[in-house]
């Protein structure tokens, strides 16, 4: 019965995904409010970026349960379960304890005690909730889009990160690096520690204006903190060195990733002393952060296949870094992507690695058409996600090598063909 309640309770969350992406936090405020104000129960880190947001989470709560911290961490969207968006532990939510958070929250919408949610802000609202009511001592905090406007702005976090920042969500966000910068700077908060770890100078000088503005301590990377590179991974924090660092993601893009983290990790140690060198370089080797630049093995695959949410043309350019740096083999690549991505600027990247392409449909509003993809590049428009597999898996034979790339719900359903897993119906957010 639970099993039943617990579906039906899903398919009404994943409905609210009809009121589309509503930015602002007029709303998001109002619930909180009205719930006592969850959101302020817990210590916090609050990271945004345009790519590798999801990655430094990953790896600083990796480090932060490492040196045995209760964690919980908030990410989106998730790859095959909801549950995998709010975790605990390392851990997704249970589904017995989010069903009766959930039950709660939804009754209070529909007897108008609180404001009509998106499907965002509700499930930001549930991650409040839950974490409120947890043991964790600290949350990581991934924003959603931009910052400013994004539902988890409502934190207070000890300290602010900021990824590398590229153009994305032009739209909604902006179009120069300097416009969405500032969305993204909208998370500093007044005499909060800054984590900016981008290297564009006109994004650079938005994140560090914000921060004089604000009076926050600001950590540059490049200036203030630094990774070097030789047979091991070091990290120099100020005069501090983080060395003999092993890092299970995969990929060079990840090296600033990792200086962010560790740099994020220093700031926090006065906080959490238990957060010494030890313990983030048993996290940083223990990380997984599926779909970001994945190998898949599994029993009956033969072909070299790997998994890369590059869903922009930023990502795209790490990815195609990436495979470059692989042994040299003949190509593949299955895409699909949103239609209000720079789709033609993603290809073209790709294109420099591959000139075999496969494009398959997804189920979702806002995809793009495989026939559209392959008037941008030529390729194969095939019928469905496994066809696009079985035709690459044959075409690549044990000599070749296949990488699904774009939307992370191609990859979500990529891997649930080839792995067996159990998903979730796709949101697209």
């Amino acid at each position: 019965m639970e099993t039943d309640e617990y579906r039906e309770m899903l398919a009404w969350i994943f409905r609210l995904e009809s009121r589309g992406v509503k930015l602002g936090l007029d709303r998001i405020a109002s619930a909180a409010e009205r719930r006592g104000h969850p959101e302020r129960a817990r210590l916090c880190v609050h990271v945004a970026g345009t790519n590798g947001k999801g990655s430094v989470c990953a790896m600083l709560e990796a480090m932060l349960r490492s040196a045995g911290y209760r964690t919980g961490l908030f990410t989106s969207p998730h790859l095959h379960q909801y549950t995998e968006r709010i975790r605990l532990d390392g851990v997704p939510v249970a589904r017995d304890r989010l069903l009766p958070a959930a039950r709660t929250l939804r009754h209070a919408m529909e007897s108008g005690a609180l404001p009509q949610l998106s499907f965002y802000e509700f499930t930001t609202l549930l991650g409040f909730e839950l974490f409120s009511h947890s043991e964790c001592e600290i949350v990581i905090y991934e924003v959603g889009m931009g910052g400013l406007l994004d539902a988890t702005n409502l934190v207070d976090p000890l300290l602010s990160v900021i990824t590398r920042i590229g153009f994305d969500h032009t739209k909604a966000l902006g179009a120069t690096l300097a416009e969405i910068a500032a969305q993204k700077a909208g998370i500093i908060k007044p005499g909060r520690p800054v984590v900016a770890g981008m290297r564009d100078p006109e994004a650079s000088k938005v994140v560090r204006d914000r921060a004089r503005d604000l009076e926050c301590p600001l950590l540059l990377l490049g200036d203030d903190f630094e990774l070097e590179a030789s047979a091991d991974l070091a990290v120099r924090v100020h005069s501090e060195r983080y060395d003999s660092l092993r890092s299970a993601l995969r990929g060079r893009f990840q090296h600033d990733n990792i200086a962010c983290a560790v740099a994020a990790a220093a700031l926090l140690r006065p906080s959490f002393p238990r957060l010494d060198a030890q313990a983030v370089r048993r996290g940083l080797a223990a990380v997984r952060w599926p779909g970001r630049m994945e190998a898949i093995s599994a029993a009956g695959i033969d072909t070299e296949i790997w998994m890369d949410g590059a869903h922009n043309p930023d990502g795209c350019q790490a990815l195609a870094s990436f495979v470059r740096e692989l042994e040299q083999k003949p190509t593949i690549v299955i895409f699909a992507g949103m239609a209000d991505k720079d789709l033609s600027a993603m290809l073209r990247v790709l294109s420099t690695v591959t000139e075999d392409f496969v494009y398959p449909p997804l189920p979702l509003r806002r995809a793009a058409l495989p026939d559209d993809l392959a008037g941008l590049q030529p390729g194969r428009v095939v019928s469905s996600v496994a066809a696009a597999l079985d035709f690459a898996r044959a075409r690549a034979g044990s000599h070749g090598r296949i990488v699904v790339a774009g939307s992370l719900f191609l990859l979500a359903e990529a891997r649930a063909t080839l792995l067996g897993i159990e998903t979730d119906l796709l949101i697209p957010m």
